[in-house]
């Protein structure tokens, strides 16, 4: 049996941006949305950008923004736990590294570590600054007309100088020394084995986030989507979880999706516009008629393997509470001297607060690795894979934390919802974009398809704050320029407090 049914915005993906735009659009413009996360998700598993998205964030105090909208997309139902001072620890070869929530003390203990290069710290972090405000045009140019680019882009021009360069080669062009340039982008470490480049004002606007002090959603990334998805479904949205079977495309736009839902229900979904986002296949790939697919293959140019984020579930026994343990994040680095057959990658470990208990510590861990996003689902379809990751990531623990590492209970691989024929895998959250894509590939629309829009699947933010003003600009690309700041003012008087877009900015004080 085949429903067929009519909406005003169709909105892909499962991620915190596709709902941000899916229940703005619908619980404040009233259309008649449907939001579809593109992957089958069993009960009690998450789409797989939740996984990474959501894990934790920085700029989450109750005045930001991000946290405004958040707060305003959740019903105010979702709880965010303040991680220490100290949030995030590094552990490299022979080295340590702390990031702190105060700038003065991460750029100390950057000079502390590397008294050739005070100079270079400082340089540094006021290009990081002028960058990560610059961020904001980016987002800005794709909502506003064509002749209000110039005009707008006056008010960040401060950041222009390094938009179009990678953060590598900014960091290549300041010092030769490889120790500094590998603490100093630690978090791209991650994406090492993945990706030649990333952009330097996504990466600048990474570490200014995180550096204002880090979060993490009580319950884990469960909970996010849980609290996402009520709150969606009590405005009115409708949700389907399923696989999206193909789509039609007439002239120049979208004319109807088949979708199927994890009942085995077919539905031919029609709307005025579609909003195309994470967790699916690119849209070309999931049109049927090959002369339409290859007109669109063709206007898309190279496309990019994201890295795909492999998750482990690491619980502890009765030591872990002796280790005082307050929530931090861990990064634990491999030797950059690997041999080619080695897993080269960083191991992450994300704390999980109990919704149910309320504590203030974790009472798990959940560990990421990254690997090509190109060989995803080979890597998935191997059990051998899997356990010979599960190894590397409690070795990394041992070779670094071997207390920690006396404490695990269990370590168990946890699979984002299941992988579909359509599946398309982009970790939304955690990655960035290359340079190349920065220096000009930003677009509303690579397929020219006039009722068509993107979201995370092309705006590559990392983490929940990049993620929500990444689906509140689809909404601007969307219901246009106008009724987007009427949103915001909207938003304003439902606050009481002065709404900024920009990025906020850090100031340096001893």
């Amino acid at each position: 049996m085949t429903s067929n049914r009519k909406f005003d915005i169709i909105i892909t993906g499962g991620g915190i941006a596709g709902f941000t735009a899916a229940t703005i659009i619908q619980k404040y413009f009233k259309k008649k949305t449907v939001l579809i996360t593109g992957v089958q998700v069993p009960e009690g598993e998450v789409p797989l950008d939740l996984f990474t998205a959501s894990l934790y964030t920085g700029q989450m105090e109750t005045e930001s923004i991000a946290r405004r909208i958040f707060d305003w997309i959740t019903d105010s139902k979702l709880t965010w736990e303040r991680l220490p001072s100290i949030y995030e620890r590094h552990f490299y070869p022979g080295r340590k590294l702390n990031l702190s929530d105060n700038l003065a003390h991460y750029m100390d203990a950057l000079k502390e570590a590397f008294p050739k290069e005070k100079g270079n710290v400082d340089l540094i972090f006021r290009d990081i600054q002028h960058a990560a405000n610059y961020t904001s045009y980016y987002l800005m140019k794709l909502v506003l007309p064509a002749i209000l680019h110039g005009v707008s882009e006056r008010f960040f021009a401060s950041g222009k100088r390094h938009a179009g360069s990678s953060f590598e080669e900014y960091l290549s062009t300041m010092t030769e020394n490889q120790r500094f340039k590998q603490m100093l982008s630690g978090q791209l470490q991650n994406l090492a084995a993945c990706r030649e480049s990333t952009a330097f004002i996504f990466q600048s606007m990474n570490m200014m986030d995180f550096l204002n002090g880090a979060f993490a959603p009580t319950g884990g990334p469960a909970t996010v989507y849980t609290r996402l998805a009520e709150s969606y479904i009590s405005a009115g949205g409708t949700l389907l979880e399923g696989t999206i079977e193909g789509v039609d495309v007439s002239g120049n736009k979208v004319s109807c999706l088949h979708f199927l839902d994890n009942e085995g229900t077919e539905h031919r979904l029609k709307a005025k516009k579609c909003i195309w986002g994470l967790g699916i296949t690119p849209l070309n790939e999931a049109v049927k008629k090959e002369k339409v697919h290859q007109r669109l293959l063709a206007s898309t140019g190279i496309s990019e393997h994201m890295p795909h984020p492999v998750v482990y579930k690491v619980e502890f026994n009765e030591k872990f509470r002796g280790l005082n343990i307050k929530g931090e994040v861990f990064r634990f680095f491999p030797d950059e001297k690997v041999e080619p057959d080695e897993i080269p990658q960083a191991v992450s470990l994300y704390p999980v607060f109990s919704e149910a208990t309320g504590e203030q510590f974790p009472d798990k861990y959940l560990a990421v690795v990254f690997i090509s996003g190109e060989s995803a689902q080979q890597f998935f379809s191997s059990g051998k894979e899997i356990s010979d990751l599960k190894e590397y990531v409690i070795e990394m623990i041992k070779l670094h934390q071997p207390k920690l590492a006396a404490a695990i209970g269990s370590v168990t691989h946890q699979k984002p919802g299941r992988f579909g024929p359509t599946g398309y895998f982009n970790p939304y959250g955690t990655a960035m974009p290359s340079a190349s894509r920065a220096r000009g590939r930003m677009k509303k629309n690579p397929w020219k398809l006039s009722n068509v829009f993107l979201t995370d699947a092309d705006l590559f933010i990392p983490g929940v704050v990049g993620s929500v003003m990444a689906g509140v600009t689809t909404v601007g690309m969307v219901m246009g320029p106008f009724p987007f700041f009427k949103f915001f003012r909207y938003l304003k008087s439902e606050s009481k407090k002065t709404v900024k877009i920009k990025i906020k900015p850090l100031k340096y004080k001893k």
